[in-house]
This record gives C-alpha cells, structure tokens and sequence, in this order.
C-alpha cells in the first residue's frame, strides 16, 4: 500500500505539472493542488504503516502465545512422566 500511495503520489503530481503548463494563470485552482496532493498522500502513507505495524504486533503476540503453550504442554507432559516414574 505504501508503494502504491507513493506512484500515485508521483501521479498526481504529474497531472498537477500538465495543468500547470495549460493553465498558466498563477490563480488556477491548479496552483493550490500540491499541498492536496501531499497530505493525500501523507494520510494514506500513514494509515498504511499503522496497520502494517498493527499486523506486525499482532503476529508477533499470536507467535508468543503459540510458544508458551507449546513450552506450557511440554513441561505438563514431562512432569507427568516424571510423575509416572516415581510412583
């Protein structure tokens, strides 16, 4: 998602540019279209990174989990096998 809110950052920035050499009249709402396009950009870029990160912690405490119950099941079946050979 980030790259593709980066080419169409570069995109939008193109068509900006072609306006800007049609409308040449510096008051042309295409003037004002640069910081719109920026924090487009910016807002998805960001919400981007936060659900990456977001996927990230959220595999990394599902990982955590998983391995305490495997090390949890492991120390069971040995205490019970310890148990079995001292009875």
């Amino acid at each position: 998602m980030k790259e593709k809110s980066r080419q169409e950052k570069e995109r939008l920035k193109s068509a900006q540019n072609y306006l800007k050499e049609r409308f040449k009249d510096y008051g042309h709402p295409v003037y004002e279209m640069f910081s719109m396009i920026v924090d487009y950009s910016n807002a998805k870029w960001t919400y981007a990174v936060d659900v990456g990160n977001q996927a990230w912690s959220d595999s990394v405490d599902n990982g955590n989990k998983e391995w305490s119950n495997y090390v949890d099941e492991g120390n069971k079946k040995i205490n019970e096998t310890i148990e079995k050979k001292h009875k």
